[in-house]
């Protein structure tokens, strides 16, 4: 008996030395995401470039980013790889007013591939006193914390006239 004992007692050492373990694997797919940032501030209503007034009316910069949204390559060629989020700063960072989900290339539908809501460029109007760029950039990695964010397209005249400095952001 006592050796069957001590023969269990081994054979169960051996086992734990063998170190067992339930293993196992998950492959989590998170969407590779962009941002979009538009910049909403009084100086988007002055004209793109400096045109003869006489033949030609003047088109404004938050006109240009409309027409660069709405029917531009950018938006369908972030949606073949991305899920593509539309947010607006000023003197803060607004949104995300839509979400664009991802449209492979080779997926057929029937939809457009860029759909922007009218809700969307109704928001597009130059309304904010300042443009706070580094401040709405840390806000937005801020609110994406712990999410997949592959990417951030920011749309403005590049006048910053106020907040942090963008490289710190």
């Amino acid at each position: 008996f006592l050796a069957g004992l001590r023969l269990a007692t081994l054979i169960g050492l051996f086992f734990i030395a063998l170190n067992p373990q339930d293993r196992t694997q998950r492959t989590a797919f998170r969407p590779s995401r962009v941002a979009v940032l538009v910049d909403t501030s009084l100086s988007m209503r002055h004209p793109v470039e400096a045109t003869d007034a006489a033949t030609t009316p003047p088109i404004s910069r938050m006109d240009a980013v409309k027409e660069l949204l709405a029917t531009g390559p950018l938006m369908s060629q972030l949606q073949r790889e991305h899920e593509v989020s539309l947010y607006t700063f000023d003197s803060t960072l607004s949104g995300p007013h839509q979400v664009l989900p991802r449209r492979p290339a080779d997926s057929p539908s029937s939809v457009p591939e860029t759909t922007l809501s009218r809700d969307w460029t109704s928001r597009l109007e130059p309304q904010g006193s300042e443009t706070r760029l580094g401040e709405a950039l840390g806000e937005l990695v801020r609110q994406v914390a712990g999410r997949t964010l592959s990417g951030i397209v920011v749309v403005t005249d590049g006048g910053q006239n106020a907040g942090i400095d963008v490289t710190t952001a």
